[in-house]
Order: structure tokens, then sequence, then C-alpha cells
């Protein structure tokens, strides 16, 4: 499971993003990628989800499962409802209602199991996102921004669960100094170019 990055180049009319970026993200490493606001690194993740058009070529070898930064949900969908939709899309899993429970009192949402979707608030929906993109089946996960907007318990539960993790993980932040990065390799996007900086 890896991601290869070849002369990565992406537009935004006259507005260059990325700027030829050569990289390769390789089998169960975490990596933690910052940047300003702007420079390009939820770009980076849609070049890589074919959810953009660029130049230069991204090969992926795995299945992806992503947390994106805000999620549109259904709003007339329940909670365990639309996780399990996504954490039994491409696999049966007998143990799905446990394993989503589970997540759910981990996160303080137990009692939302059965809400609508539309009637969560901020933090709550980002919850909900980080629980459908850790259940779905997948060799590599992408998570856009997780930690912001989470209560300091949450964070802690969040940053315990990824350690455990043997897949291939990228996780984006504007935040230097979020306690999460501890262990994972950095890497810095900058004015549309990106290096490895631990």
């Amino acid at each position: 499971m890896n991601i290869t990055i070849t002369h990565l180049s992406k537009k935004y009319g006259k507005k260059e993003i990325l700027k030829d970026i050569n990289y390769t993200f390789l089998g169960s490493n975490k990596y933690y990628i910052i940047g300003e606001n702007g420079v390009g690194k939820t770009s980076l993740f849609k070049a890589i989800l074919k959810q953009v058009s660029y130049t230069g070529t991204i090969e992926v070898n795995g299945r992806i499962s992503y947390q994106p930064e805000e999620a549109v949900f259904p709003p007339y969908m329940h909670v365990i409802s639309f996780i399990k939709t996504f954490a039994t899309l491409t696999e049966k899993n007998d143990k799905i209602d446990q394993e989503i429970m589970a997540y759910l009192k981990n996160f303080s949402m137990e009692k939302l199991k059965d809400a609508w979707l539309g009637s969560l608030s901020k933090g709550q929906k980002q919850k909900v996102n980080i629980i459908q993109a850790l259940l779905t089946p997948s060799e590599i996960l992408i998570m856009d921004e997780p930690f912001s907007g989470l209560d300091q318990a949450s964070k802690a539960y969040l940053k315990k669960v990824l350690d455990k993790e043997k897949r291939l993980i990228l996780v984006v932040s504007h935040l230097r100094d979020e306690p999460a990065l501890y262990g994972y390799k950095i890497i810095e996007l900058k004015t549309g170019e990106m290096r490895e900086i631990s």
C-alpha cells in the first residue's frame, strides 16, 4: 500500500497551488501534512482521490477511506445507519453494530445513535465523519483536519486509535504544535511545494 506522486501540479485559474510535487507515501507509515490555510493541503487530497483535475501522475496502491474537513450529510438519515452504510459498503462485518457503538461511546455520542444527522452540531458531525472513515474498509486512511473542533478527550482518544492503526495514514492540519503529530513523518506544504521536515 502506497501513494506515488510524480510531477504533480495544480492550478486554479492562473494561481498555481501545487508545483511539481514528487513524493511517495509508503506502507504503514503515518504522515502529518502541515501548512497554512490555502497552500494546497486539501487540493493534494482531492488530487489523490481524483476529485480535481491536475497535471502529473498519482499512483495509488490500495483502497482509500477518506474523512473530508467538512462532509455533506443526508439530514434525515440516522447516525448509526449512515456509519453502517460506509462500514459495510465493500465487506460484510457481523460485528459492525458493536464496533460502531464502541466508537460512539468513546466519542461521547452513544445517546445520539438514532439521531437525525441534520440535528447534530458541527462538532458531533465531525465525530460521525471520523467514525465512518475509521470503519470503512481500506488500506489507506486520509483525514483532513480530523482534530479541528474536537474536545480534548476526543482528541486524545482519536490519537490513541490512530497510533494503533496499521494502515497508511495521511493527516492534514494547519497546526504545527498539534500533539497528535508526535511519531509521524511531518510534511510541510508551503508556496505550492512539499518537503519532509522530520
